[in-house]
């Protein structure tokens, strides 16, 4: 398969947005009725987003099809609603009970990524084999947690006004608490992909209490730092972040890459194709921006399940947030301006986050073969970390950002691996 440039990839996904953008402006009346505040508050009272997802994306029944027991919870934080899922049980019935796992997804996807391909290959049904009482969580903006108790996410744009540090000091806050009240326990265990481990970082930084909530936590691909070399994707990408956040701007797109029918289909089509050309595209769409690794590239079925609920949505201003890190070398929240930052953070400045202060003990997995998040990143984190119970590689030379999720051997590679570690805290 030809290796394309990253570079070419970005332009080719501004180009695609000016053009989405386009095509928005050109039917908007034809599919958004625009609503008073009276009647949307009406139309809200009558339908619940979040109880009414479209059952072919709907983490429930691709649990439940599965035979596990699953439950569907509703999380309400400052104004926002998320919707999470419980396995509180396995088929299996193993013998003994674990204490909770907490599962945070990264940037673009949702809670699909723990369950998509079943039993045999995701982490989340294991954990559950092994007794854990499984939490499968969502963040605001994806289509499960596309719902506010005041704002539209159609028609409000301060809906969109978050980033990944309201995500961690809100929502995950509040869903550790909702778990340890509804299963009696004192702590979880946290397992976080990408920006899922950000998550984790900005909670036990900025509210050091949570570090006794968590007995555990394993972080897939840490993101936190950004020091590349020219020659890798962030490397590439960096002369492109400002132009691309100047552009969504300037069209006013609050939400990015929501989950889509059409695209779903397209990617679909794509996939699920015996002609070459169109499966080494599918493959570019795995690899473009996050390692070339063809030989653990998922059988076809799961691929396509797989961009069956990918992308599943961001807010232009968690890339913000992303834009800002990358080109500053940072880790902090988004810098506002002197004014807005006293009001937000009650410092003129965005100070970066104190990760001095996360006792909880963490285990960092990284891949040779990321381009997102090189290992000396992950090497340059592990150093600032006061309690880094394990830093290790995955052993495959190409194993990269995605595989952690998707890899066709990700069990013997990583997640039999990660079941050791995580027992040696039962």
């Amino acid at each position: 398969m030809k290796k394309f440039s990253p570079i070419s990839f970005v332009i080719f996904s501004c180009l695609l947005q000016v053009n989405t953008y386009r095509i928005h402006e050109a039917n908007k009346k034809s599919f958004v009725k625009l609503k008073s505040k009276s009647e949307l508050a009406k139309a809200d009272t009558e339908f619940d987003p979040l109880e009414n997802i479209d059952p072919e994306v709907d983490c429930y029944y691709l649990i439940k099809n599965r035979n596990y027991t699953v439950e569907k919870h509703i999380i309400t934080t400052d104004g926002y609603r998320i919707a999470i899922y419980r396995i509180p049980s396995s088929p299996k019935k193993p013998s003994v009970k674990r204490l909770p796992v907490v599962m945070q997804h990264g940037l673009l996807m949702s809670c699909f990524e723990w369950i998509f391909a079943g039993p045999r290959h995701d982490l989340a049904f294991m954990l559950a084999d092994l007794g854990h009482d499984v939490w499968i969580t969502n963040i605001r903006g994806t289509v499960f947690g596309r719902s506010h108790l005041t704002l539209s996410p159609d028609h409000d744009p301060e809906f969109w006004e978050f980033s990944y540090h309201e995500m961690a000091t809100v929502d995950m806050a509040n869903i550790i608490d909702y778990v340890l009240d509804v299963t009696n326990q004192q702590q979880i265990m946290y397992v976080g992909h990408s920006m899922g481990t950000s998550i984790s970082y900005i909670l036990l930084s900025t509210k050091p209490e949570y570090n006794e909530k968590i007995k555990l936590v394993i972080s897939f691909t840490p993101v936190a730092y950004w020091y590349d070399p020219q020659t890798s994707f962030i490397g590439n990408m960096k002369p492109l972040l400002k132009p691309c956040m100047r552009f969504l701007e300037s069209t006013r797109m609050h939400e990015i890459l929501p989950v889509s029918t059409a695209m779903s289909n397209m990617l679909n089509i794509l996939c699920d194709n015996r002609d070459t050309i169109y499966k080494e595209l599918c493959q570019y769409l795995i690899f473009f921006s996050f390692g070339y690794n063809p030989d653990q590239v998922p059988e076809t079925p799961n691929v396509v399940k797989f961009f069956r609920y990918f992308p599943a949505g961001a807010s232009r201003q968690t890339l913000k947030h992303f834009t800002q890190n990358i080109l500053e070398g940072e880790f902090r929240p988004i810098d506002f301006g002197s004014e807005k930052n006293m009001k937000k953070y009650g410092t003129p400045d965005a100070r970066p986050y104190n990760l001095k202060k996360i006792s909880a003990p963490v285990a960092l997995f990284y891949g040779y073969g990321d381009t997102l998040i090189a290992p000396h990143n992950v090497v340059y984190l592990s150093k600032v970390l006061p309690n880094v119970e394990v830093i290790e590689a995955v052993p495959h030379e190409r194993f990269n950002h995605f595989d952690f999720v998707i890899a066709r051997d990700v069990k013997k590679l990583l997640y039999d691996r990660v079941m050791e570690v995580m027992a040696r805290y039962y």
